[in-house]
């Protein structure tokens, strides 16, 4: 901030501080409310939120200011914005010089915690609410602000532990973890579950001897909640937070997943493992954190010892593969910094986090934070994959993706030994999109090279088996060889064009016709056998489909059997008239 404008604003704060205590007071709980309110509040509820008093005792219903007097005792740091019928700063430097020079976020956030906390056990408020559910929004606007924000003012603060009055409220509406009261239970039932994700849950937190109150709290990170009882019984509650829930999480991992590092870090130490995972528990605390992403909380494990190795003998569950997933580089370099191999293989379609990576087209980030760690841009990946991370990236057309990988090295041609496709350019051909195809044409793909593995011997039988207009206009329109025999099923582009004919259950057979015109135009031999289709050309291939019972029956297919027939028969090669064809198509 311009030291000129931070000038003029003290002598602005002088004035707020030299009023009387209580004025004072009421222009601090309005910037307090505008700097850290979590959903707008209309003007009139506004002057109601401002009348309330963090450290009253009790709730008022009737506001004691009007606007004149806020905006005078503000010295015109805030105003009203009528078109949307709010408070706000009256410039955006406000909100900079308040925080950084007059104000504490936290402790705005923790006042306010409290004025909801008073709405919640307010038995007027309380008893409106449940007695005609519904019809009480209108009459406690801002009881209906408390239960929907309350514990997000509060959530793991450090404060907390040192705010005596917000550890009354708290074991007020709370009540201890076997026994909570019904506030809290209607709370948890109706609006809880935004925040802990388990309203399924939660129909009932009584009787289970209080694992599922635990986890709660922890969810909404009320570390200080948790002090309390530790020190009420200490061996029990350490039985306690070691238990996991029927979802398979441990209050460690429900703390760690929400972000709460100060809750996590009371949990380690009451003396809870974050490496040790008890019967029933899917994942570490560690990989939950990595999975939504909060460095802070990811850096506190691993500063007390987390381990980066997989907690099981399947690398799915190192914590590197929800840090991919998380789209946060940073966790992924720290996790990676303390030990996490960058070249990690996993099961499934991917079969590394760098391809995992690869295929997220907003995952940049990611995949050069892998990259600078020494992650190999060539390495073969395993049978069920795509076979390396630029043939994922270019399957799933993320050519972004594809292009940073080439930059690091990443050979375009390269054979892959698994998977279906045999090379980065087929599998974009398969799934991908043409701009893929035509930038890896761009970088030097070679169309015509064979494809000694895979399952379709070259991309453009590749796109054509997969009905990829798209991808079968930029291969013949890169220059694909349209008679290139393949040693499979499908023989040659037109002969897999031919056979799809026959695809029980085509939902688009027109679009054989398209790809079997477009061959023929180009060059393609009709008359030309295969020797991998037992010396049959496209022809005699299309008779031979045409036997078949069931599509004899079925006018749809017999139509385009007699459309692709014509066509083998009556289109001459024509080359221009191709080229102008796929490009008008």
């Amino acid at each position: 901030m311009p030291k000129n404008l931070k000038l003029a604003y003290d002598e602005i704060y002088a004035k707020i501080k030299g009023l009387h205590a209580h004025e004072r007071q009421l222009a601090e709980r309005a910037f307090k409310w505008v700097l850290v309110a979590l959903e707008p509040i209309n003007r009139k509820d506004f002057l109601l939120a401002v009348s309330q008093d963090p450290n009253g005792g009790e709730v008022r219903y009737h506001s004691e200011v009007d606007e004149d007097l806020l905006l005078g005792l503000c010295c015109n740091l805030l105003v009203i914005d009528s078109q949307l019928d709010v408070w706000r700063f009256s410039h955006l430097s406000v909100a900079e010089y308040l925080e950084e020079h007059q104000l504490s976020a936290n402790q705005a956030h923790l006042d306010i915690g409290r004025i909801c906390l008073y709405w919640l056990v307010d038995k007027a408020y309380l008893s409106a609410k449940y007695a005609v559910f519904g019809s009480y929004s209108e009459s406690f606007p801002l009881g209906c602000y408390a239960h929907r924000h309350v514990f997000e003012h509060i959530a793991d603060r450090k404060e907390q532990a040192d705010d005596r009055c917000l550890a009354v409220l708290l074991d007020r509406f709370l009540g201890t973890y076997e026994h909570p009261t019904q506030a809290f239970s209607h709370w948890i039932q109706q609006s809880g579950y935004r925040i802990t994700r388990r309203r399924h849950m939660y129909q009932s937190i009584e009787g289970d001897g209080g694992i599922i109150m635990v986890h709660v709290i922890c969810a909404l990170g009320l570390h200080s909640v948790l002090h309390r009882w530790a020190e009420r019984d200490l061996t029990r509650f350490k039985n306690l937070v070691t238990r996991v829930d029927a979802l398979g999480e441990s209050p460690l991992g429900v703390a760690a997943y929400h972000g709460h590092t100060n809750t996590c870090a009371l949990l380690v130490e009451l003396g809870v493992d974050p490496n040790r995972l008890v019967e029933g528990q899917r994942e570490s605390a560690l990989n939950m954190a990595a999975r939504a992403g909060h460095l802070e909380t990811v850096a506190m494990l691993l500063d007390v010892g987390a381990q980066v190795s997989p907690p099981t003998a399947n690398p799915i569950d190192s914590p590197l593969v929800p840090a991919v997933l998380s789209g946060n580089p940073l966790v992924i370099e720290r996790i990676v910094a303390n030990g996490a191999d960058p070249n990690l293989q996993i099961p499934g379609p991917y079969g590394s986090v760098l391809a995992e990576a690869a295929t997220n087209k907003s995952a940049s980030m990611q995949m050069q934070t892998l990259l600078k760690a020494g992650a190999d841009v060539n390495m073969q990946l395993g049978r069920d994959s795509y076979g390396s991370a630029l043939a994922a990236a270019a399957s799933l057309g993320s050519t972004d993706s594809a292009a940073s990988l080439i930059s690091h090295g990443a050979t375009i041609d390269l054979p892959l030994q698994w998977g279906k496709f045999g090379s980065a350019l087929a599998a974009a051909a398969a799934y991908g999109v043409a701009d893929t195809v035509h930038h890896l044409v761009s970088r030097g793909a070679n169309v015509n090279m064979p494809l000694e593995n895979g399952c379709y011997g070259s991309a453009l039988v590749t796109a054509v088996v997969h009905r990829n207009l798209g991808c079968v206009k930029a291969l013949l329109q890169a220059g694909a060889d349209v008679n290139q025999q393949v040693n499979n099923r499908y023989g040659s582009a037109l002969i897999a064009a031919v056979k799809l004919c026959g695809t029980l259950g085509d939902p688009w057979p027109e679009a054989n016709s398209m790809i079997v015109r477009w061959l023929l135009l180009l060059g393609a031999d009709a008359q030309c056998s295969s020797p991998s289709v037992g010396d049959r050309n496209a022809l005699q291939v299309l008779e031979r489909l045409r036997e078949q019972q069931w599509l004899r029956s079925t006018p749809r297919y017999e139509d385009t059997f007699k459309e692709v027939n014509h066509l083998l028969l009556t289109v001459k090669p024509d080359r221009e008239e191709g080229l102008e064809l796929l490009a008008s198509s």
